[in-house]
């Protein structure tokens, strides 16, 4: 699995700076953002890895949840995932709140 995550990184770090740079984007960035087209591409290749190690997150639980349900049996292991997702939906509600005020309504004419 660590090779693929550093195979993975590689490619994403190789390969985004070579295809961006033939881009139109880093031209973009650098007049919009005032980005210069490096910091552009190290920016975007790391919010790429960032998502690709979201990925391999999910990809784990498979890999878990198959385990799970050979130790424990499927019916237990369903049960497991059930509270592991219930568990983590409770903390994004106490932990995250809407920042933004709700636009005001107004009527149609």
């Amino acid at each position: 699995m660590a090779q693929f995550a550093l195979l993975v990184a590689i490619n994403a770090l190789v390969g985004g700076m070579v295809g961006q740079q033939q881009t139109v984007l880093p031209l973009l960035a650098e007049t919009e953002f005032g980005l210069t087209g490096y910091t552009f591409i190290f920016t975007y290749v790391a919010a790429f890895g960032i998502t690709k190690a979201i990925a391999n997150w999910r990809d784990l639980g498979y890999a878990v949840g198959a385990i799970l349900g050979g130790i424990m049996g499927l019916h237990a292991a369903v049960w497991a995932a059930a509270a592991v997702s219930a568990l983590s939906a409770l903390v994004v509600a106490v932990r995250m709140y809407e920042t933004h005020q709700p636009a005001p309504i107004t009527p149609h004419r």
